[in-house]
């Protein structure tokens, strides 16, 4: 088995490293009543929720007015598309009924059949 050499880590003493003191300025807090506290905690709460619910009504408003919006147009995008489809098949037909006329010998609707 191949034997690998490792790098050698060389080792710090940090034992008598010495940290300098650091003197922060002290300042007074405020002192605040705690129930002041908790009824501040329960506002937040109350409104949070409170635009939640707000948020969720609108949503289903705008619901409400695109299923009526969507409603009104089904009557005219099926007349549209039936017309679509009508046109389609009588295109088709045209096209069928053109192709059936053009061959006139037996010979040449065979070979018709057999190009498919």
């Amino acid at each position: 088995m191949p034997s690998i050499k490792l790098p050698t880590i060389h080792r710090i003493d940090l034992t008598k490293f010495q940290v300098p003191q650091v003197n922060l300025p002290s300042f007074p807090l405020p002192q605040i009543p705690a129930d002041k506290v908790v009824q501040s905690a329960k506002d937040f709460a109350y409104t949070t929720i409170g635009f939640g619910v707000l948020a969720f009504q609108k949503s289903q408003v705008r619901r409400r007015e695109l299923t009526e919006m969507i409603q009104a147009q089904v009557p005219r995008v099926t007349e549209q598309a039936i017309a679509q489809a009508e046109s389609a098949v009588s295109q088709v037909m045209t096209l069928v009924n053109a192709r059936r006329t053009n061959a006139t010998t037996p010979s040449e609707v065979k070979d018709a059949s057999s190009t498919k």
